[in-house]
């Protein structure tokens, strides 16, 4: 009954006080980021990461990932308006405020920097690689003073119990490879 009623109260409350009526999510930073016609709402970016966390907290499944890189993308959005950068360095910055908040999130910086700089700018370009990669290590940094030296995921102990297991891992990767 709980993730049900999270997620009706979470619809209800995007729908009702967003201005497109659907939460925000990395699609909107991708479309801003490569069209830069689609400015990123801060409301909108508070309104739908509140709905993730109820809907999280709820019990449904989800991650973090996609109100974390809203949120700060749109931080960073917001950063670049009002300082007044320049439109050609400005996807660079949105795109390394996103890797930012990945990278304080799950503490990993260079996943962080690989999901900016592979997923939402779509290059490896000088001119994007350096400010993503100070914003990734700061939000390391500061996750770290913030919430401090963590493991992300918990994963369980691997072990081997025969030689022969390796066979049948050898058979699965040739297999899925």
């Amino acid at each position: 009954f709980g993730p049900t009623l999270t997620g009706m109260v979470a619809t209800v409350a995007v729908v009702a006080t967003t201005r497109r009526h659907r939460p925000q999510g990395i699609p909107d930073v991708l479309a801003r980021v490569q069209t830069r016609e689609h400015p990123l709402s801060l409301r909108d970016a508070l309104v739908s990461a509140a709905g993730a966390v109820l809907v999280i907290g709820g019990g449904q499944s989800g991650g973090r990932e996609g109100p974390i890189v809203q949120l700060a993308s749109t931080l960073a959005a917001k950063v670049v308006r009002a300082v007044g950068i320049a439109p050609q360095h400005a996807r660079a910055l949105v795109a390394a405020g996103g890797a930012a908040g990945v990278a304080a999130s799950f503490n990993t910086p260079i996943a962080g920097a690989f999901f900016a700089l592979e997923i939402i700018i779509g290059n490896f370009a000088m001119e994007t690689f350096a400010p993503v990669i100070a914003a990734t290590v700061t939000g390391t940094v500061v996750g770290q003073f913030l919430l401090g030296d963590r493991i992300a995921l918990h994963l369980p102990a691997f072990t081997v119990n025969s030689a022969w297991e390796f066979v049948f891992y050898t058979i699965l990767g040739a297999s899925c490879g």
